[in-house]
């Protein structure tokens, strides 16, 4: 009675696997195809609805191998995030460079710092982004945070060969690491919480006037841990630039109130021989200039752009021979 039940059994078990398997087969086939139909939304309904990733979109691929040529002899790309949104008009700060022989790009990335550009040279030196002079801006605590802007910067500055080392040196847990490579492919992936951020401000109407109230203002960060994060990092920046043939300038946007640590940056620079320009200083612009005490409103944009691009050109021509 025992082996006539068991018998029954492992036939009934035989005779289910065949479907199961198909079942799993056509979960499979059904995952793809959704994997598939959020890739196509993403890379374009999601891309061409959004201002920001629209922008990062267009201003990533005019980098595509752009370098120096007989048609553009003196070039230069200038990086950030969005402090250089926000704190400069490009377009007139574009003309002027223009008038003065220098064909510019510009690459914004919001939220990223040391380590996002640290790791984006070498994605855009791969991908044959070589120009006579690369300015980097950011903040000086920027520098000096160990944060990074997750899967945004796996997607548009990360090269997946670096995954290992970008683990390493930011200290993530491998399964975050491999995460990075998915984001590093996947547009989906990759955009995910500027997908999610676009559809809220979408939805919810006066956002951008409610996030600052939303947004806990930071503890300022020791002075002693940024000077010595900077003095430490400047030189890795020099040396990784150096390893890529890239020609390096840093700058350095003013903040409202309170020490800026700009100070640390430019003796950094000078140790260094990495030029910092620091054309408006904190307290050179009022209160009323700003629009969070970190971001320059349009008032304080107009002033700091044409001071930087003066500052920029300056630069710029001392390195022609």
């Amino acid at each position: 009675m025992l082996s006539s039940t068991s018998s029954s059994s492992a036939t009934s078990s035989g005779s289910d696997r065949p479907r199961l398997l198909r079942a799993s087969g056509v979960l499979l086939g059904a995952l793809v195809v959704v994997a598939a139909g959020l890739e196509l939304a993403a890379g374009t309904v999601g891309v061409r609805s959004s201002r920001i990733l629209s922008r990062m979109n267009t201003e990533h691929k005019s980098l595509l191998g752009f370098a120096s040529s007989a048609a553009h002899p003196k070039t230069v790309v200038i990086l950030g995030n969005s402090l250089l949104v926000e704190g400069v008009d490009y377009p007139a700060m574009q003309k002027d460079l223009s008038a003065a022989g220098w064909e510019s790009r510009r690459f914004v990335v919001e939220q990223t710092g040391y380590y996002d550009w640290k790791f984006g040279l070498r994605r855009l030196t791969s991908e044959g982004c070589r120009p006579d002079a690369i300015m980097l801006m950011l903040s000086a605590t920027q520098f000096a945070l160990n944060s990074y802007a997750g899967p945004a910067f796996a997607y548009n500055l990360m090269r997946a060969t670096d995954v290992v080392d970008v683990m390493q040196t930011t200290g993530i847990h491998p399964t975050e690491a491999a995460s990075l490579l998915l984001a590093r492919e996947s547009i989906f992936f990759g955009l995910r919480l500027e997908f999610r951020k676009h559809l809220l401000f979408a939805l919810v109407p006066g956002m951008n006037d409610l996030v600052p109230h939303l947004t806990p203002a930071g503890k300022p960060s020791p002075h002693a841990f940024v000077r010595a994060q900077v003095l430490r990092r400047l030189p890795e920046l020099v040396g990784e630039a150096a390893s890529l043939g890239q020609h390096l300038i840093l700058a350095i946007p003013p903040v409202a109130v309170g020490d800026d640590y700009a100070a640390d940056v430019i003796e950094g620079g000078r140790l260094t021989g990495l030029p910092v320009l620091y054309p408006i200083r904190t307290g050179d612009l009022a209160a009323d200039q700003f629009q969070d005490g970190f971001h320059l409103n349009a008032s304080g944009a107009q002033v700091f752009s044409k001071a930087l691009t003066s500052a920029m050109l300056q630069q710029l021509n001392s390195m022609r021979p």
